[in-house]
C-alpha cells in the first residue's frame, strides 16, 4: 500500500511539472510572438515617410521641402496665358512626404529665397503613371535662377532625357559633341521607368555644374555664370512626383 501511495504522488508531481513547464512553454511562445509584433510595428512606423525622409538628410544637408506642405516655396504660371489666376495649391499638392505637380498651365515653383550660390541639391522624382499627351512628360530643376526673366541653368527631368543640361540666357561650356545652342544632352540614360524613384545630385560649385542620376555622373558644365538665385521645379508637362529635397551649401 505505501509503495503504491508513493508510486502515485510521484506521478502525480510529473503531471504538475509536465504542466508547469507546458505553461511557461506557451508564455514564453506567447511573448517572443508579441515581441515579434511590435519590433515589425515598429519597424513599419520607422520606414514611414517621416522616417524615410530623416534618413535622407546627411550631415550638412537642411530640407528646402518639409514634406507637409510647400513653406519656402512660391509659384509662377506662364505669363503668356492672361486670365489665369491659379494659386499654388491648384496645381501642387502634398501628402506622405511627395510633392506632386500638375503642368495645367506651365509653371514653375521656386524657392523664397534667392540667394543660393554654390551648392550640393539633392531630390528624389518620378513619374507616377504614363500619360496620354501629345507630348512625353516635361520637367526639370532651374539652378541660380534670377528674377524676374528666369535666367537660369536648367537640370533636365523630360521623360527620356533626364540629366540634359540647359543654358537659359546663361553662359557655360559644354561638351562640343552633344551640345546645341541651349542645351547639353545627358551622356547616357540613367532615368528609370514610369513610377520608379529617381536620385539626382546636382552640384553647383562655382564655374562647375556637376549632374549625377541614380549614382551616375551623367553631365557637367564648366565657366558657368557665378550668380545667386532662387531653386526652381519645373512644371511643364504631365504629372511629376518630388521628394526628400536637400541641400548643403558649400563655402566659398
Amino acid at each position: 500500500m505505501r509503495r503504491t501511495t508513493i508510486k502515485a504522488r510521484s506521478s502525480n508531481a510529473r503531471h504538475r511539472r509536465h504542466r508547469y513547464v507546458a505553461a511557461v512553454g506557451a508564455l514564453l511562445g506567447l511573448t517572443l510572438a508579441l515581441s515579434g509584433s511590435i519590433a515589425t510595428a515598429q519597424d513599419t512606423a520607422a520606414t514611414g515617410p517621416a522616417a524615410a525622409a530623416a534618413a535622407k538628410l546627411e550631415p550638412g544637408f537642411t530640407p528646402l521641402f518639409n514634406g507637409k506642405d510647400l513653406s519656402g516655396w512660391a509659384i509662377r504660371m506662364d505669363p503668356n496665358k492672361e486670365g489665369i489666376r491659379l494659386t499654388m495649391e491648384d496645381v501642387c499638392s502634398v501628402s506622405d512626404g511627395v510633392l506632386t505637380g500638375t503642368a495645367k498651365p506651365y509653371g514653375w515653383l521656386y524657392t523664397n529665397r534667392k540667394d543660393y550660390t554654390n551648392y550640393i541639391l539633392k531630390l528624389e522624382w518620378r513619374w507616377p503613371k504614363q500619360e496620354k499627351q501629345a507630348r512625353a512628360p516635361n520637367s526639370g530643376v532651374f539652378l541660380r535662377m534670377g528674377e524676374p526673366n528666369r535666367k537660369c541653368y536648367a537640370a533636365g527631368l523630360s521623360y527620356g532625357g533626364a540629366g540634359n543640361l540647359w543654358t537659359l540666357g546663361r553662359k557655360c561650356d559644354t561638351d562640343p559633341k552633344r551640345s546645341n545652342r541651349y542645351r547639353c544632352e545627358m551622356s547616357e540614360n540613367a532615368e528609370k521607368p514610369y513610377g520608379e524613384w529617381n536620385e539626382y545630385m546636382i552640384t553647383v560649385d562655382g564655374g562647375d555644374i556637376t549632374l549625377e542620376i541614380n549614382g551616375k555622373v551623367v553631365n557637367k558644365g564648366a565657366n558657368a555664370e557665378i550668380e545667386p538665385g532662387s531653386i526652381g521645379l519645373q512644371l511643364e508637362v504631365g504629372t511629376v512626383q518630388f521628394r526628400n529635397i536637400r541641400i548643403k551649401e558649400l563655402k566659398k
